[in-house]
């Protein structure tokens, strides 16, 4: 399932098919925390700063890297708005620290492994086990030029079983 996603200008990859997924707390001082507002562009979105988290999903030799303001919590279900980033480096599975560039800090809030279970262009379904079991759906939103949102979803499931989880 994983490939490139098509007509996009920046290295956007698909999650793998299996993996390992991680969830950064990156603090940023400068500027005023992320909002998604339809007049803006995702660079300005993407630059403006504040603390968000990272949602990091290996995807061959990269992670597939989408950002919210805030987390989601893992024994609710829940959803939030996202932005899609570039591909971050697969170091940012283990790491922790400052970032290079005067770009803040980063601190792990939660890790796992996931399974890639439904994909599309715009859509990826992915069941989670470890601190967070059941099913994670981040899907487009709306797209227009030079901007796209998305949103996360996460709906718990008992014993690691995935349950209804979609767009809709």
């Amino acid at each position: 399932m994983n490939e490139r996603l098509e007509g996009l200008t920046e290295c956007l990859s698909a999650p793998s098919d299996s993996g390992r997924y991680v969830i950064l707390l990156h603090r940023q001082p400068q500027g005023p925390p992320r909002q998604y507002r339809e007049d803006e562009s995702d660079e300005t979105i993407r630059y403006r700063g504040g603390d968000h988290y990272d949602w990091m999903f290996e995807a061959d030799g990269c992670l597939a890297t989408w950002a919210t303001p805030i987390p989601l919590g893992t024994e609710l279900s829940g959803e939030v708005d996202a932005i899609r980033l570039p591909d971050h480096r697969i170091e940012y599975l283990q790491y922790e620290g400052d970032v290079s560039g005067n770009r803040g800090s980063v601190q792990r809030v939660e890790e796992g492994c996931f399974k890639l279970t439904d994909a599309g262009p715009d859509r990826f379904e992915i069941r989670t086990i470890g601190k967070r079991n059941g099913v994670i759906v981040i899907y487009r939103t709306w797209c227009g030029e030079g901007v796209s949102f998305w949103r996360i979803s996460f709906r718990c499931s008992a014993e690691g079983m995935p349950t209804r989880a979609d767009a809709s």
